[in-house]
């Protein structure tokens, strides 16, 4: 048995390839992220830019909103994904204006 694990995603989950023999057919298995866990680096993202403003921050907040951008669920969510889609607007500008 052959496992192998890999971090993906801007969350970095845990991915596993998992196959009977090395180089042989096996089965993927990925956890995506959860909203709630990128939700709450979104907010701890947010709070530290209200204390030290940064390009950098600012840089990460939109790699935040990327990334609940991009959960398959958010489909399901269309006031939280318009809003996501703005505040990657007003954070780009706060980024742009910061350096």
């Amino acid at each position: 048995m052959h496992i192998e694990s890999r971090s993906l995603w801007v969350a970095q989950t845990n991915t596993y390839v998992v196959a009977p023999e090395t180089g042989g057919p096996g089965v993927i298995i990925d956890a995506p992220p959860d909203i709630d866990a990128l939700q709450a680096k979104l907010f701890f993202l947010v709070s530290r830019y209200s204390f030290r403003p940064s390009p950098a921050i600012a840089d990460r907040v939109i790699g935040q909103l990327d990334a609940l951008a991009r959960l398959p669920c958010i489909e399901l969510l269309p006031v939280q994904q318009r809003l996501y889609a703005s505040l990657r607007n007003l954070w780009r500008s706060r980024a742009a204006s910061a350096i």
